[in-house]
């Protein structure tokens, strides 16, 4: 019972964070573009090809879309060309971004999920260490309540899925 109160917990005040969520930090937005595929049309667009004029919004908002497959292609080149992140968070965004549209809570709801999933193993490393059930959802409750952990998931970031693939 209390392994079931820790990841509601979690979840549910992760999904109160994102009812007060505004707006998107700089770093989120790098993980929207990543994720959409489109980062080296990104970076080619800011160093002057959609600056210095007045263009359509339409064109900067196509380039955070997340609407086929096939620019997922794109996602692993452009990492290792712009950036130092693997590739699998922003695989798994742009598959979430399909799903769900690019909205200021997308990527945080993707981390609902993956927080629930680390809360959970977090859970089977303990029992596995020789905690008891009782002292493993202990354990669970405080990392899944935790405000540092709280903010990382509050934001399109792939620190979730490290926690996750960490424990």
């Amino acid at each position: 019972v209390l392994l079931i109160v820790a990841v509601s917990a979690g979840a549910g005040l992760r999904a109160e964070a994102l009812r007060h969520k505004t707006n998107v930090q700089h770093d989120e937005a790098w993980s929207y573009v990543s994720a959409s595929g489109h980062l080296g049309q990104y970076i080619a667009a800011a160093g002057g090809g959609l600056t210095g004029h007045w263009v359509p919004a339409g064109q900067w908002r196509h380039l955070w879309s997340s609407t086929d497959l096939a620019s997922m292609r794109n996602i692993g080149p452009d990492l290792a060309r712009y950036d130092v992140h693997p590739p699998l968070y922003f695989d798994l965004l742009h598959l979430w971004l399909m799903l769900t549209g690019m909205h200021v809570w997308s990527g945080p709801a993707l981390n609902i999920v993956i927080s629930a999933l680390a809360a959970l193993a977090l859970y089977g490393l303990a029992r596995g260490l020789g905690f008891a059930p009782l002292e493993a959802a202990l354990v669970t409750l405080v990392w899944s309540l935790s405000p540092a952990v709280l903010i990382v998931s509050s934001m399109a970031r792939q620190y979730d899925l490290l926690a996750l693939f960490t424990i």
